[in-house]
């Protein structure tokens, strides 16, 4: 039988913590964009919503990158 090399992490401890990854990028933009929002209440953009995207958009480049990591 073939054994896996100690470096080679475990696929499935990588694929689990791919929700925990994202939610704290999403969580982390929301809670910047909240606490932006009330340091500058008074512009009329709302960093909020801005920063959250940003979460989003970083939490599935995070999540792309682990898999194209996997696949290799």
């Amino acid at each position: 039988m073939s054994k896996k090399p100690q470096n080679e992490p475990n696929k499935w401890l990588l694929l689990s913590t791919m929700g925990i990854e994202m939610f704290v990028w999403i969580f982390a933009g929301h809670k910047l964009g909240e606490y932006v929002n009330e340091k500058f209440s008074s512009s009329p953009v709302d960093y909020h919503v801005v920063l959250l995207l940003v979460g989003i958009a970083l939490s599935f480049y995070s999540v792309f990158r682990k898999l194209k990591d996997l696949n290799s």
